[in-house]
């Protein structure tokens, strides 16, 4: 006669597994409830101890005890994550899905700003010629460009900030005017500049 393996069913999935596959746990059940009761008593209080009545209520207790039970593997990892140590699949599914979703608004968010700082770079290029000229046109230029073809290109949003945040250092370094560059630092960031603007303006003028 051969030897068998003995077989136990999932308590959550209820699916049939031979037991070296599954994992035993317990977990705690409602067993029962005591009904609530009331009653008068009475009390002594005050100087003169006077007696005076007064009502009881207790709510009940509800019971509880430990019942050990059968899992498979996926079951034990969803429902008893601290004791478990991994993940099942559909977890391990469910996260890559998450990761997928963040980082497909990470590249939409990437993509966003640098339509902003294209525009922002064009536009002080156009309204102030005068402050540059041909060499730090072209450098201006080909930061874009390179900005430009790794949004067409390319679907990774780290590479894009790189190459925004290195289009907005070539843009300072070959803007040689001041007041372009304290404009241009502004409607980059028009919050946080005005917040600073105001608090500045507060130390100045309030008296102390």
């Amino acid at each position: 006669m051969t030897a068998k393996y003995a077989a136990g069913t999932c308590h959550y999935c209820h699916i049939k597994k031979i037991k070296p596959e599954m994992f035993q746990t317990h977990i705690e059940i409602k067993r029962g409830r005591s009904s609530g009761s009331w009653g008068i008593g009475r009390s002594q209080y005050g100087k003169k101890k006077r007696k005076a009545t007064h009502l009881r209520y207790n709510a009940g207790r509800t019971y509880y005890s430990n019942k050990k039970i059968w899992c498979c593997r996926e079951c034990y990892a969803e429902n008893h994550p601290g004791e478990a140590g991994f993940k099942s699949k559909r977890q391990v599914r469910n996260e890559n899905i998450k990761k997928e979703e963040e980082r497909k608004e990470f590249i939409e968010l990437s993509k966003k700003k640098a339509i902003k700082i294209t525009k922002l770079v064009k536009k002080h290029t156009e309204n102030y010629p005068q402050v540059f000229n041909q060499k730090n046109l072209s450098n201006i230029n080909s930061s874009l460009n390179n900005l430009s073809q790794l949004l067409q290109n390319s679907s990774d949003y780290e590479k894009i900030d790189e190459a925004i945040s290195n289009c907005k250092k070539i843009f300072l370094l070959n803007c040689p005017n001041f007041k372009t560059r304290i404009l241009f630092r502004f409607w980059n960031r028009p919050i946080i500049y005005s917040y600073l603007i105001i608090i500045i303006i507060t130390l100045i003028f309030i008296p102390k």
